[in-house]
């Protein structure tokens, strides 16, 4: 689903695991501008197009299975993963036993203050590759695990670049000093800047992608 608009893109799916266990799985950034677009836009809006959506979604498809439901998602479908449940009807989260966020985004501060973020933390189970980007923006409430890619940099957010040792991912103790930086780095930078800031310079970033696409 992509609205312009919005500058939203969303999709979702749902999979039979037993007869009353079902995995939701968000899909996470595409290639297409308006998804990318959507994630910085992560910087000064809150909640996004997508976020919204995916509360519906879950909210919708949840009467038509029985059982208990499993969320996960990479990337950008981490982050709506975890926000779905957070903010979900109250009987749909009581089914929910376990979120998998794969190098998605975390919160703004003051949305992991919410009591949604509290009612379902020790159920967010959520792995980053050792140099992460993408997946460090912002922040976790809930504790991580580290997972050793054969990828450098950013290209390390390719979840096929993540090692695997029989049936279990690798995992390791640290993040690398990149992976440390980065995230300061951004992190002190947006705080300096205004909402206004944020959305103007995103904004004219993206207007000069869009410009050129063709």
């Amino acid at each position: 689903m992509y609205e312009n608009e919005k500058q939203m893109q969303f999709s979702a799916v749902v999979i039979e695991i037993a007869k009353d266990l079902h995995y939701i799985s968000f899909r996470g950034t595409d290639n297409s501008v308006i998804g990318w677009q959507e994630d910085f836009n992560m910087y000064y809006m809150f909640p996004l197009p997508s976020q919204l959506t995916a509360v519906k979604y879950l909210n919708k498809v949840a009467k038509h299975f029985k059982g208990n439901l499993i969320l996960g998602g990479h990337s950008k479908g981490g982050n709506l993963a975890v926000y779905a449940s957070a903010y979900c009807d109250k009987s749909v989260q009581k089914r929910i036993t376990a979120i998998y966020n794969h190098d998605g985004p975390g919160f703004d501060k003051s949305a992991i203050s919410e009591s949604g973020f509290e009612s379902i933390k020790d159920k967010i189970h959520t792995y980053v590759p050792q140099s992460s980007i993408f997946g460090m923006m912002f922040e976790h409430q809930e504790d991580y695990i580290i997972i050793k890619s054969n990828q450098k940099g950013f290209f390390q957010h390719d979840i096929y670049s993540w090692e695997v040792d029989k049936t279990k991912l690798v995992t390791l103790n640290h993040m690398t000093n990149t992976s440390i930086f980065f995230d300061h780095t951004i992190t002190e930078f947006v705080e300096k800047m205004s909402d206004e800031d944020k959305r103007n310079f995103i904004e004219g970033v993206f207007s000069l992608l869009k410009s050129t696409e063709n």
